[in-house]
């Protein structure tokens, strides 16, 4: 029995024997499977005839499925931020995460730090002369008369004042810090994480379709106990 095969751009398989030419003998009076093998997928059928017939089967490739890649189609490569997953699926990834109001909560956060930080460094100054005062008439109380009550309350005051400005030190060096690295991942998020598009997605601060992905950035000063601190959330 002769079979003819009608196929474009296709590989052929008998009965899971590769078949090297679409006209070929088969044994008689069996039923054998024919299983043509396209790039977007197999289409089988079945043959069977006397010896000495010739039968003839045509095969059309199947439709490609839905957003799976074509690696010949030039028109469904990647391009501007398309990739494609193993799955060959086309995914999106050239819109990023964050809403432009994420950098500028960041770039608020940052003007109130250094705000807070030019105030406190202004104090620290303003502390250190008064100390320096202090310590001078202290000093000069105790050069003229070294066991006198005077002596004694200008060098307790003086103390005081060092014991007092140590707290505003440390507040200011924690503000300077705080500022430094809010600024520094406000300006890496502006940088790499803020979708600047203006789409809908980002006017209203959704996530994309995957999952939502927020920041949170809150300071944490006390200026009563000279503390400050900052406190950094996120959510992916």
């Amino acid at each position: 029995m002769r079979v003819d095969v009608t196929c474009e751009s296709c590989s052929l398989d008998v009965d899971g024997t590769l078949q090297e030419f679409k006209s070929f003998f088969l044994p008689p009076d069996t039923a054998h499977k024919v299983t043509a093998s396209f790039e977007t997928g197999e289409v089988a059928g079945e043959v069977s005839g006397a010896a000495g017939e010739s039968k003839s089967l045509s095969f059309d490739a199947p439709p490609p499925p839905p957003d799976v890649v074509n690696p010949d189609d030039p028109e469904q490569q990647p391009d501007n931020g398309i990739i494609f997953g193993s799955d060959g699926k086309r995914r999106d990834v050239s819109k990023k995460p964050l809403p432009p109001l994420v950098t500028f909560i960041g770039a608020g956060v940052t003007g109130a730090l250094l705000i807070g930080s030019i105030v406190s460094t202004v104090d620290v100054y303003a502390r250190a002369d008064d100390y320096e005062g202090a310590a001078d008439k202290a000093n000069a109380a105790c050069r003229a008369d070294p066991g006198s009550s005077n002596c004694t309350t200008l060098y307790n005051k003086a103390n005081d004042l060092l014991d007092d400005g140590e707290p505003t030190e440390m507040r200011t060096t924690i503000l300077w810090v705080a500022t430094g690295v809010v600024g520094a991942a406000t300006v890496i998020i502006a940088l790499t994480l803020t979708d600047w598009s203006g789409g809908d997605d980002a006017r209203a601060g959704v996530a994309r379709d995957e999952q939502a992905s927020t920041l949170h950035l809150q300071p944490l000063i006390d200026p009563v106990r000279g503390s400050a601190g900052l406190s950094l959330g996120a959510q992916f």
